[in-house]
């Protein structure tokens, strides 16, 4: 829906290229079936990054994050396809665990 409107689209998909590329493609195929030029949009991913010497500090810090960003895969419906239902399905006890009504909050800072 973005894709027909904005002039940025960022997708929060994930780091794996085949999930940006599938949001990519959608994207472009959206501003294509609208008559849309791709000289006018642009395009971003939200990608979580932790900088830490301690890599187990670094994926500490990173599973705080990851909770809030993992769920919405599934309520976008993306599950769907073959290869996401399969990542959908890894990520399911995430998505029912996590308390929606709290979404990004964060209880504690790590130093």
């Amino acid at each position: 829906m973005a894709s027909a409107i904005a002039e940025r689209v960022t997708f929060s998909v994930g780091a794996e290229p085949e999930r940006l590329e599938w949001s990519l493609a959608q994207g472009r195929a959206v501003r294509a079936e609208k008559g849309l030029s791709e000289t006018d949009i642009s395009w971003g991913a939200q990608l979580l990054v932790v900088c830490h010497p301690d890599a187990d500090t670094a994926l500490e810090v990173a599973m705080r994050f990851a909770p809030p960003l993992a769920p919405l895969p599934g309520h976008a419906g993306q599950g769907r396809r073959t290869a996401w239902r399969r990542r959908c399905f890894q990520l399911r006890p995430i998505r029912e665990g996590y308390d929606m009504t709290r979404h990004g909050v964060i209880e504690e800072r790590i130093a």
